[in-house]
């Protein structure tokens, strides 16, 4: 997903703070807004065509209602991540 870490492209983070930065926005795309169909989950009424309800991990967990938007997640204040 991260075009920046590939070889030979022309999308490059030469410095740290860039590599760093785009690998937390990854995850967190990854992990907040983007549906995997290994999650999903078998309704128990379906609605119209729609048998499955495909989660994003953050909701497997527990930790979301609902798909979040890129937008969405971007507008929500992030903290400093700590390094232990």
């Amino acid at each position: 997903m991260n075009p920046h870490l590939a070889r030979k492209i022309l999308a490059f983070a030469r410095l740290m703070i860039q590599r760093v930065s785009l690998a937390y926005v990854v995850q967190g795309v990854y992990n907040w807004c983007r549906t995997q169909r290994g999650l999903r989950m078998k309704l128990g009424v379906p609605k119209a065509r729609q048998q499955y309800l495909h989660r994003p991990p953050a909701m497997m967990i527990g930790m979301i209602n609902q798909v979040w938007t890129v937008r969405g997640w971007l507008s929500q204040p992030q903290g400093v991540p700590c390094r232990a």
